[in-house]
């Protein structure tokens, strides 16, 4: 069976689920208040939530590093650089067992440093992105502190893939509304090269491109504080308890996100393995509960 659809038999750890083999599945997604099937088992989350994390990166420079072996997994796995992220990432590819989690990110970077891609491992490619891009790319927001968390805004009563993005265009961010959670990085591979990208819907990799960051700069640039506080509440909970903390999260992010752009854009001084002094664009990740 393919990587995609890695059967389970364990408690997933990390991200993307609290239903063993359900809602962590990479092609499966459970429906919002549906029990799961009997037997399986079921570890409890107090709530759900997502987060999204963002690195300034060259795309040339990272296509580049498909097939140059010029690191080894071992170099990345173990770099202090992914301390913030190294146990879910290896908790989750491992279904809860992170020595099985080991193998399958060291053979997943493996097989990207050495250019020899298999569609079945997609989903595989697509959890060790961000350990790669912690180790070669920047950093703008990778770790509790500083990344964007959707908790209270997970609960959006809307049926958006993004979960903001109605919101976002209440918020009169049309083009941040459309590009949000939009599924549109091809790395590892290039162009048509890979699988389908509905075969491995999660974690969702996002990119800002160099000719959209000005724009969503602008868009963001124009929002205040004012007009999230006037969405109505019914765009934004189902509980009204919630909503002024449901509006202050929102906006944390969206300035969150705002400061990510400016820095994508702003010159660097040097070369690095994977970014350029300039043009470089916003690589984001989208993960947690789907």
């Amino acid at each position: 069976m393919s990587a995609i659809a890695r059967p389970t038999g364990k408690i997933r750890h990390g991200r993307s689920c609290s239903i063993a083999g359900w809602e962590g599945r990479p092609n499966f997604s459970r429906p919002f208040g549906l029990a799961p099937p009997v037997g399986w088992l079921y570890a409890p989350t107090a709530m759900a939530e997502r987060i999204v994390r963002g690195w300034k990166v060259s795309l040339q420079k990272l296509a580049e590093l498909v097939g140059s072996q010029c690191l080894t997994a071992r170099e990345i796995l173990t770099s202090e650089l992914n301390s913030p992220c190294l146990e879910d990432v290896l908790m989750t590819l491992g279904e809860g067992d992170a020595e099985d989690g080991t193998q399958i990110a060291e053979g997943a970077l493996t097989a990207i440093l050495a250019g020899k891609l298999e569609h079945e491992a997609a989903y595989d490619y697509a959890r060790v992105i961000e350990p790669l891009l912690n180790r070669v790319a920047i950093p703008l927001g990778n770790t509790e502190g500083d990344q964007i968390l959707l908790q209270l805004t997970y609960y959006f009563p809307n049926d958006s893939h993004g979960r903001w993005n109605p919101v976002l265009q209440a918020c009169n961010l049309p083009k941040l509304a459309v590009a949000w959670a939009a599924p549109n990085v091809d790395f590892p591979w290039t162009g048509s090269a890979g699988p389908d990208r509905e075969d491995y819907p999660w974690p969702v990799w996002t990119c800002f491109d160099v000719s959209m960051l000005p724009e969503l700069a602008a868009e963001l640039g124009r929002v205040t504080k004012q007009q999230i506080d006037a969405l109505s509440v019914e765009i934004l909970v189902e509980d009204r308890e919630s909503v002024d903390d449901c509006r202050n999260e929102l906006w944390q992010g969206l300035q969150r996100l705002r400061g990510w752009i400016d820095r994508a854009q702003a010159p660097q001084e040097a070369e690095g393995v994977a970014w350029t002094k300039t043009g470089n664009v916003l690589m984001l990740v989208m993960d947690g509960d789907q």
